[in-house]
């Protein structure tokens, strides 16, 4: 088994167990190893790169991740939208046991709106700026429905902008995009989505574009729509606090990959993977008195045309190992559905301890490096305006030096705690190994014992 399938293999137990609330014939959506890139001239990008997660009824999964890491290319590919050169390569999806990608053009009209409903980022540039809202409401519910009149479906349609917190639909339902404001042609748009029912909502980062108020409403209206209507939702963002606030489960998405999954209180209180970590360290917290400043998270997301071999924060990660540059880290449970791909996680507590304590040595050094820095400077200032630059260029110098030898050491402890952590596991492998042996000789044994017991027996039998 190669280790891309190993890793498809574990999230989909996760998922499984994420979604124990539901029986295995009960899940709505199943993803599993999903696959999808898109070939351009300059090569192949591959955009998700073997995802898997399930959602159960009435559930709300959470996808973050910033920008270009393959949230919205695997929401359209659930619904069929994916644009040309994007192609799925591999894996499936599975809708209450039907396979989602085996559809003919047919089947995914009718499964497209009927049972899936998406929310678009920009609400203006999805709605027909020369239709009325109502007669938009009204073609989403014909084009599913008909069996249904025009006089029905208008009135389905008042009762939708009444239902998502449109003041006097009777009106409004005849009025263009144009004349309602940005968080109103987001709550159309959600009405749009909901009218004909759907199972499951897939919401692409629906209040990106609205201020902080109208955010907090469109969330409360949703939470109290979901429960109205028991419909599932995939909730795409790149902002923690709306996952906090409406999601059930996560998933953490990083170019292509998803390096954490789990319980929403889990990502928020116990997160493993460092990029998560960056995540939440690099978010404003109103409940911090501290006032620190927040920690970004270095560097940029990687070339998904020339990805890294290894793990693919190791670029921007401050934990990088050699290990991290050449091989992809497999998942490992941390907890009960949660799981995160990194190599930290197999270096066991006693090496994770050194690499923490590697990692502060670190920063001691850098201080030291500052300080010594500012002192040459004062220095070089109490002792003429001449000397003033080559005093920089020299404590600028030594606190580069200072910073490489705290790198180095960083990396060879962490090599070395890894190479420690291999021996003791292949250590123990092999003791368990001569155990079995010792286990299969006794039994052999006693087996061969047993039938010499019973063919004594037998031929006394006979005897007799």
């Amino acid at each position: 088994m190669t280790q891309e399938n190993a890793n498809a293999a574990v999230l989909e137990n996760t998922a499984a167990e994420g979604a124990s609330s539901a029986s295995e014939e009960k899940k709505l959506l199943e993803i599993k190893d999903l696959r999808v890139s898109f070939f351009t001239h300059a090569g192949e990008v591959k955009a998700v790169n073997g995802i898997s997660y399930s959602l159960g009824y009435n559930e709300v999964m959470g996808i973050v991740g910033e920008s270009g890491s393959g949230k919205s290319v695997e929401a359209f590919s659930i619904i069929g939208l994916l644009q040309s050169p994007g192609k799925v390569i591999g894996g499936s999806i599975k809708f209450e046991g039907e396979d989602v990608l085996s559809f003919s053009e047919e089947e995914m009209r009718q499964f497209r709106g009927n049972k899936v409903s998406m929310i678009f980022q920009n609400p203006m540039t999805c709605l027909n700026p020369v239709y009325t809202i109502g007669n938009q409401l009204m073609e989403a519910l014909t084009c599913h429905d008909k069996s249904i009149s025009k006089e029905e479906a208008r009135k389905r349609a008042i009762h939708m902008l009444e239902l998502v917190g449109i003041n006097n639909a009777e009106k409004r339902v005849d009025q263009y995009p144009h004349e309602f404001s940005g968080g109103m042609r987001q709550r159309a748009m959600i009405a749009m989505a909901l009218i004909t029912r759907p199972k499951l909502l897939i919401a692409d980062e629906p209040t990106t574009a609205l201020d902080v108020t109208i955010q907090a409403q469109i969330l409360e209206l949703m939470k109290e729509l979901q429960h109205k209507e028991n419909t599932s939702i995939i909730f795409i963002t790149h902002n923690l606090g709306v996952v906090a606030e409406i999601c059930d489960r996560v998933s953490v998405m990083y170019a292509g990959n998803i390096v954490e999954q789990g319980d929403v209180n889990e990502i928020f209180y116990n997160p493993q993977h460092p990029y998560t970590k960056g995540l939440l360290e690099s978010m404003p917290r109103l409940d911090d008195d501290s006032h620190e400043r927040l920690i970004p998270i270095e560097g940029t997301p990687i070339d998904l045309l020339d990805p890294p071999a290894g793990c693919h924060f190791g670029p921007r990660c401050k934990y990088c190992m050699k290990i991290c540059t050449k091989q992809k880290p497999p998942y490992a449970e941390v907890g009960e559905g949660h799981i995160s791909a990194c190599w930290l996680h197999f270096m066991g507590e006693k090496m994770e301890k050194k690499m923490e304590e590697t990692l502060k040595a670190q920063a001691q050094a850098e201080e030291a490096a500052r300080a010594a820095h500012f002192e040459a400077v004062q220095s070089a200032i109490e002792s003429g305006a001449d000397d003033i630059f080559a005093a920089k260029d020299k404590a600028g110098n030594a606190a580069g030096k200072a910073v490489e030898e705290a790198a180095d050491a960083l990396e060879n402890k962490a090599e070395g705690a890894l190479s420690e952590a291999a021996d003791e596991a292949a250590s123990a492998a092999g003791e368990a190994a001569e155990k079995a042996e010792e286990a299969a000789k006794d039994a052999a044994k006693d087996a061969e014992a047993a039938a010499a017991e019973a063919l004594s027996a037998g031929k006394e039998a006979d005897h007799e």
